[in-house]
C-alpha cells in the first residue's frame, strides 16, 4: 500500500525549513531532502490567424522537500 506524500515548496529556505520541521513532528519522514528548484514558463500570444508568437520566460525559483508519512510498523 502506498503512503501519502507531502511536498514542501516555500522562496525562502529559512521558511521551508520551518515547514519541514513541523511536518517531521507530525510523524512524517523525509525522502528528499531540500535542494533549489528552478521551473521555466514560456508565454505566447495567438494572433487572428491562429499562429502562435512567442513573448517571454518567466523563470521562478524555490526550495522544495518532499516527505512521506511514517510507516506503522509495516
Amino acid at each position: 500500500m502506498n503512503r501519502p506524500i507531502s511536498r514542501l515548496r516555500h522562496k525562502n529556505l529559512r521558511k521551508l525549513v520551518e515547514l519541514c520541521r513541523e511536518k517531521e513532528d507530525q510523524g512524517w519522514e523525509c525522502i528528499r531532502p531540500i535542494q533549489r528548484t528552478d521551473r521555466s514558463f514560456k508565454h505566447f500570444n495567438i494572433d487572428k490567424d491562429k499562429t502562435y508568437e512567442f513573448q517571454n520566460t518567466d523563470t521562478i525559483h524555490f526550495y522544495e522537500a518532499v516527505y512521506q508519512r511514517k510507516s506503522n510498523g509495516e
